[in-house]
């Protein structure tokens, strides 16, 4: 039987939605963009266009996939940030948009104070050290660890793809044990995304993340707060004289980071807002006695 690009986006369409995808027909598109190297324009315009069958066994075959929840950035290998394209697989957490608060927040500190290196804690795709780097020219370095090879990996890729493998030194580390002491008293800001969904709660999250996603990207203990209070409590000797710590939180965990930080000593702790009016990040300034 003939197939059809339209045709194929029908049958993508169809099947997605029999399986209960939100956003069923969007997803079908850009499964049929990247299987089939289309543009959007082209389905539309020259819809009767025929495919060969191994093209649509291969577009079908995504699609089923795409119904059995894996996410679609897993699938076309890519997911927009800041503007930049990351290429991510199942060994990094998917960049969302809620972490660009963060990163916006990085870049206009870096605006106003001195800050020419950073260290980015548990980098993943390497999307925050990435942004930095291509947005903030004054960063001569960005340190970024991950307890994950293979995120760093992917990492490497994304900062070599973007141009900006020069400026960062990628490390395999759980935090900070595997540093040396070249690093202590050498960094302005501290930044992290790190993982904070409560042990208990990640059997609630959606099948696409709890399924999907890296466990480990997403687990932070019992009550969700492990990596802040361990963040926060031994990256004070990397600090230079003074420094700032900058951390994407859960929409509930503002006054529990913000305590444990005055517990460690932090100063004018200031949070913000995503655009849905939820907390998202939390910033702490540290001077060292």
């Amino acid at each position: 039987m003939k197939v059809t690009l339209r045709k194929a986006l029908q049958d993508g369409t169809k099947l997605l939605e029999n399986h209960h995808i939100r956003d069923a027909k969007i997803d079908a598109m850009l499964l049929l963009e990247f299987i089939l190297k289309v543009t959007k324009v082209e389905v539309l315009v020259h819809g009767n266009k025929e495919i060969c069958s191994q093209a649509y066994k291969e577009y079908m075959y995504n699609i089923d996939l795409r119904a059995q929840r894996k996410p679609l950035q897993y699938l076309t290998r890519e997911q927009e940030f800041m503007g930049l394209t990351f290429t991510v697989n199942n060994k990094v957490l998917i960049p969302r948009q809620d972490t660009e608060i963060l990163v916006e927040k990085a870049i206009e500190l870096i605006q106003l104070h001195p800050i020419d290196s950073v260290m980015d804690i548990g980098t993943g795709s390497g999307c925050i050290a990435v942004s930095l780097c291509h947005f903030c020219d004054d960063v001569e370095q960005v340190v970024a660890l991950d307890v994950s090879h293979e995120a760093l990996d992917v990492a490497r890729y994304n900062a070599k793809h973007l141009h900006v493998e020069d400026r960062i030194i990628f490390i395999q580390s759980d935090l900070f044990e595997s540093l040396d002491s070249k690093y202590s008293s050498s960094v302005d800001l501290i930044i992290s995304n790190p993982p904070y969904i409560p042990t208990a709660h990640i059997k609630n999250l959606m099948t696409e993340v709890r399924e999907y996603e890296p466990f480990q990207a997403l687990n932070g203990g019992e009550d969700g707060l492990d990596y802040y209070k361990r963040i926060a409590k031994t990256c004070k000797p990397l600090f230079k004289t003074k420094g700032y710590l900058l951390f994407e939180i859960g929409y509930n965990q503002k006054e529990e980071v913000r305590k444990l930080l005055i517990a460690e000593g932090y100063q004018n702790i200031e949070g913000i807002k995503d655009c849905s009016g939820l907390d998202r990040v939390v910033l702490g300034y540290y001077q060292a006695e």
